[in-house]
């Protein structure tokens, strides 16, 4: 057995991390390999030289070099070797062949969900460990790479799943690892390169329109798998493109045709439209003939203005010299009246000088008098002063006198011991009455629990007395779990949506308890205990709140919304009575029409028939060919099951004996239970009455440690008291020195403020002489303005007299000019009118210019053409036009002006409709060409790369002699439905047929599979394929075969790494010289020193004993 390497799985319990493979060092890192691992040769040189005189085979870029774990599944420490062609790992089951597929599928990248397995990384870790270790080594490309790059995944065991990614030694992400993969053509998510185990039944049920994807992927170049995903989209669009172009010829067809319906109509309505559109014309454009008539009348306005100014100015020029007198005299007279007003204000000016200095002389006399007040007041304090000195003298004595009676010296340690001793005793009895509080507190809590359990007690006496109690109880014997759960649903009715109704048990009633034994043995235990909701959202609020919160694992739960007249009996009654039956079981229960729909779905109990007497053999066989599949009698339940395909003789009746009822059934109340109830019931009335004793115990007990806390109190507060009067007495005769100096200072200012009397009263005397100066002087003053203001009124008496004068001489010139003045001022008044006329006539032509100016920027065709020939008339024929026009529009019908809308939208629909169908026929076009370019290019080689996958595929059948082929299935308008068809024939009688989960047994589709992956050995890209347990299911003849056509095929030269696990292994297979055993044993009974299981001295025992070679 060349090649044969003992390999072994430490332990749990070992603390070392030795490595499995024999010739491998026991460090933590292996160094990673550039070429072939050596070996140490198990086998005579003789047969190594006969059998394998080429040179060794070397390591294709991108396969497995070396394979390292730790604390990964099963293994605390591991390493794989793996050889460059077939390498078979072999080991009883659960010793961990698998977890080298699930190493090198998360070692390299892929996601837990390809193995089939766990969904989360973490679940890979070892039981017990914190993280995992995967390192794998490739083959280096010798273009790219001058070392094997080595592939090492971290993965943590924590909530997020964290996982870190190494490349040569270096940080690196699970983007850079799968650019690494993809750049060695390594598909792991392929099922055609690596096929684990819990996938390999996933692989043979294959759709054969996905395995001609994976056969592509795996065995084709990328652009293979490109162009048949440019076919697929291209036809997509097609398809797309035809549906748009027939619904576009036939919405261009409605189109035309409602378009030509409408022709005559539409005539009619653009003739009327186009009176319409020039009577709207006429009407916009009113403003020009209107500007004429405001321009006429403005040009008239102003030639009759001009004519009445120039008559104003001869008047004026005649009536001059009899009115320049008046205005001389007005002149004169508006002289006067300025000079009047100026010595007016020097008059007012003056007086307010007068009235200041008045009021300063005011001043003066009442600060003269403050003087007098202040003098008063000087010699009022001196009194004073001298009666504040004797108080002063008087109680610095008093003071002294006390100095000198010192207070008695107080212990004020001791009292404050006192203080603290009585402070203690008060905290020992709030401790002592707390803790007997706490205590009364506990017995009342006791108290309320029994309560709580009398209640209980008495409730459930009552229950056992009551027939809804005694259901209540036999659900709780039948299923602890669902009782629970029914009581938390009857407490959480406010949190369904619909109804949610109870076990059947509780629910529903027999109509007749002869019947009892029948029913339960039709419906069993786990329809009686069901609780049926009627929303899906309650199904899934009871799944979260039952199973994962309240950890209930024996409950039914059944979602179902449909009423009880869904369900159709098979047979009248008249018809069922013929049949040898009377009823159904659905006729003999009663309870809420949901529950009783729920067993017409579950158990069909709408079509399960009841006989009230044993059927005759006639009744029997009439049975058997009736629609009714189910039945019970008296004593017995029939089931028949029926198989068309093998007519009568696919008939077969199972029986069952009645089961004796134990829910549906009325029995006296349980004697021994109802006592036991009883018992309880007084027992824990006494337990209370105690705890209530020794609560109000603890409660008098309390209260004593209050009354004693309160005398402590006052003995406290006493000598507080005591303190606090010592303490204070003492701080006050302390306090008596500083008392008396400052009883001091306040004499010392006295005598200094006496001192200074006299100095104060000069002052103020000083102050009065300077004050009657001042008012003397502004006397001399105030007479000086006085006299000023005389002189002042006089001139303005003077002034106001000439006023007088000029005013009368005035009026009388002005009286002999009046019929002069009025002729003039009448004359201005028309001329004022003239000219109001010419401004409001010109405002009105100069708005009509800018209306016609701005008409004349967005006037249409029609417009100006209107415009051109209407502009020249006068208004009223203007109005004769716009009579004319309506006329004649009176006389053309109008019909349903929604019609030319209609039909010009439509007109453009159509424009667009034929340009968006050329569009689309266009690129029909283009997508045709495209189509038909990729194709040209992708079917030739792929009906090539299928042909050379079918001719080794027939070839691995030949071996066995049986036949099998691999064809294309073509469907030419749609790229979608090509497939893979895989046809076998395993007997020479049969004609070869397609392989599919039904035709064949599983371990024909197992050999096919095999055959298949092998086929695609030659061609494939993938550097290394990994098939894990593909045998299982084989007879021991096949898999030999296919065993020995693996080991041609994988061993021959020039083909990819091949990894094969299985857990059983014939004797006397294939074996090659290229291939490599790995053996794995682990177990409890593993010796402790790996050395001492040495499975090359086994193997060469072996030889030995059978003779060798």
């Amino acid at each position: 057995m060349p090649g044969l390497v003992p390999m072994r799985r430490p332990r749990d319990d070992e603390d070392d991390e030795s490595h499995v493979d024999g010739s491998t060092p026991s460090s933590d890192k292996r160094p990673r390999l550039n070429g072939h691992a050596s070996q140490t040769p198990l086998l005579p040189r003789s047969y190594e030289n006969g059998q394998n005189d080429a040179a060794p085979l070397t390591h294709s870029p991108g396969s497995i070099v070396r394979v390292a774990m730790k604390d990964f599944v099963t293994y605390t420490s591991a390493e794989f070797l793996p050889g460059p062609s077939l390498n078979m790992i072999i080991g009883p089951n659960g010793t961990g062949k698998s977890t080298l597929v699930c190493a090198i599928c998360l070692g390299l990248g892929a996601k837990p969900d390809v193995l089939g397995r766990a969904k989360d990384p973490s679940e890979f870790v070892k039981h017990g460990q914190k993280e995992a270790e995967i390192e794998i080594e490739l083959e280096r490309d010798p273009a790219r790479h001058r070392t094997n790059p080595v592939i090492k995944r971290i993965i943590k065991r924590d909530s997020n799943n964290k996982t870190f990614f190494m490349i040569d030694g270096r940080n690196s992400t699970q983007k850079a690892v799968a650019e690494l993969c993809r750049s060695f053509s390594i598909q792991v998510d392929n099922l055609c390169q690596f096929l684990p185990q819990d996938r390999v039944v996933e692989f043979a049920a294959l759709d054969p329109i996905e395995l001609l994807v994976q056969t592509q992927r795996a065995a084709a170049p990328d652009y293979m798998s490109d162009w048949h995903d440019q076919l697929k989209n291209m036809r997509n669009d097609q398809r797309k493109h035809q549906a748009e172009q027939g619904q576009q010829t036939e919405n261009l067809k409605n189109l035309e045709g409602r378009q030509n319906m409408q022709r005559g109509d539409v005539e009619r309505l653009r003739e009327r439209a186009e009176q319409q559109e020039k009577l709207a014309a006429l009407e916009r454009l009113r403003p020009f003939p209107a500007y004429n008539v405001a321009r006429e009348n403005y040009h008239e306005a102003k030639e009759r203005w001009k004519e009445a100014n120039n008559d104003l100015a001869a008047l004026r020029r005649e009536c001059e010299p009899a009115l320049a007198a008046v205005n001389s005299k007005d002149a004169y007279v508006k002289a006067i009246d300025a000079v009047v007003k100026r010595r007016q204000r020097l008059v007012t000016r003056a007086q307010d000088d007068i009235r200041q200095k008045v009021k300063k002389q005011h001043t003066a006399s009442e600060q003269h008098k403050a003087c007098d007040q202040e003098l008063d007041a000087e010699k009022k304090n001196v009194k004073t002063h001298k009666q504040e000195r004797l108080r002063i003298d008087a109680q610095i004595k008093s003071l002294e006198r006390q100095v000198e009676n010192e207070p008695p010296t107080i212990d004020v340690a001791a009292l404050n011991e006192k203080i603290r001793d009585i402070s203690r005793q008060q905290r020992e009895k709030t401790d002592a009455a707390r803790d007997e509080n706490a205590k009364q507190d506990d017995k009342a809590n006791i108290c309320n629990s029994l309560d709580q359990r009398i209640g209980a007690a008495e409730t459930s006496l009552r229950q056992l007395r009551s027939k809804a109690g005694q259901q209540v109880n036999k659900l709780n014997n039948a299923s602890p779990d669902t009782a629970k759960a029914w009581d938390w649903i009857q407490k959480n009715r406010q949190q369904f949506t619909g109804k949610v109704f109870g076990p059947a048990i509780l629910e529903c009633s027999v109509k007749d308890t002869r019947f009892a034994n029948l029913i339960e043995s039709v419906l069993g235990q786990a329809d009686m205990v069901c609780i049926t909701v009627t929303h899906k959202e309650d199904f899934n609020l009871l799944q979260r709140e039952l199973l994962n919160n309240q950890r209930l694992s024996d409950i039914n739960l059944r979602m179902l919304d449909t009423p009880l007249s869904y369900w159709e009996k098979p047979y009248s009654d008249n018809e069922l009575r013929q049949l040898g039956l009377n009823t159904y079981i659905l006729d003999l229960l009663e309870g809420p029409e949901e529950i009783l729909s729920m067993l017409c779905d579950n158990r069909n109990i709408h079509m399960y028939g009841v006989a009230f007497q044993e059927l005759s053999s006639q009744q029997f066989d009439g049975m058997m060919s009736s629609r009714i599949s189910s039945w019970a009698t008296p004593t017995e339940t029939y089931n028949v099951t029926r198989r068309r395909e093998y007519g009568d003789a696919g008939t077969s009746t199972r029986t069952a004996r009645l089961k004796t009822a134990r829910f549906f059934t009325s029995q006296p109340v349980d004697t021994h239970a109802e006592q036991e109830y009883k018992n309880t019931i007084a027992e824990l009335k006494d337990e209370r009455q105690e705890a209530q004793r020794q609560a109000e115990a603890h409660k008098a007990t309390s209260i004593r440690y209050g009354r004693e806390h309160q005398e402590l109190g006052a003995q406290k507060k006493d000598l507080e008291a005591e303190k606090k009067q010592a303490q204070e007495a003492r701080s006050e005769w302390q306090k008596l020195p500083v008392r008396i100096a400052g009883f001091a200072s306040k004499r010392d200012a006295l005598d200094e403020r006496q001192a200074s009397y006299r100095v104060r009263v000069q002052q103020i005397k000083d102050k009065q002489d300077k004050l009657a100066l001042d008012r003397a002087q502004d006397a001399l003053t105030l007479v000086s303005s006085v006299q000023s203001l005389q002189k002042l009124e006089m001139d303005l008496l003077q002034a106001s007299l000439a006023m007088i004068e000029a005013e009368s001489d005035f009026q009388i010139l002005k009286a002999h000019n009046e019929e002069v003045r009025q002729n003039l001022e009448q004359r201005e008044r028309d001329v004022g009118v003239l000219m109001t006329e010419r401004d409001n006539l010109k405002k009105i032509a100069a708005a009509g210019l800018k209306a016609c100016n701005d008409l004349l920027q967005d006037l249409s065709d029609k417009e100006m053409e209107i415009y051109t020939e209407f502009n020249k008339i006068n208004l009223d024929e203007y109005e004769a036009e716009i009579d004319s026009t309506k006329a004649r529009l009176e006389m053309v019908h109008g019909g349903n002006p929604q019609i030319l809308r209609e039909y010009e939208k439509r007109a453009g629909d159509i424009e667009r409709s034929k340009r968006k169908l050329e569009l689309i026929e266009n690129e029909l076009i283009e997508l045709q060409q495209n189509i038909t370019s990729v194709r040209q290019k992708w079917e030739p080689e792929l009906d090539q790369l299928i042909g050379q996958i079918s001719d080794a595929f027939s070839e691995n059948f030949a071996k066995i002699n049986c036949a099998g082929q691999v064809e294309v299935y073509k469907e030419d308008d749609d790229f979608h439905r090509w497939a893979i068809q895989i046809q076998v024939k395993f007997r020479e009688n049969e004609q070869l047929s397609v392989l599919d989960s039904h035709r064949q047994s599983g371990g024909e589709r197992a050999v096919s599979t095999i055959f298949y992956l092998m086929a695609l050995q030659s061609l494939a890209r993938a550097p290394f394929r990994v098939v894990d347990e593909i045998n299982q299911g084989m007879d021991p003849r096949n898999e030999r075969m296919v065993h020995s056509r693996m080991v041609d095929i994988a061993c021959a030269e020039h083909t990819s790494q091949y990894f094969l696990i299985t857990p059983k292994l014939l004797p006397n297979l294939t074996y090659h010289p290229n291939m490599k055993v790995h053996c794995i044993a682990s177990g409890e009974y593993m010796p402790e020193d790996q050395g001492k299981l040495d499975f090359g001295a086994l193997a060469q025992k072996a030889l030995a004993v059978y003779g060798g070679l």
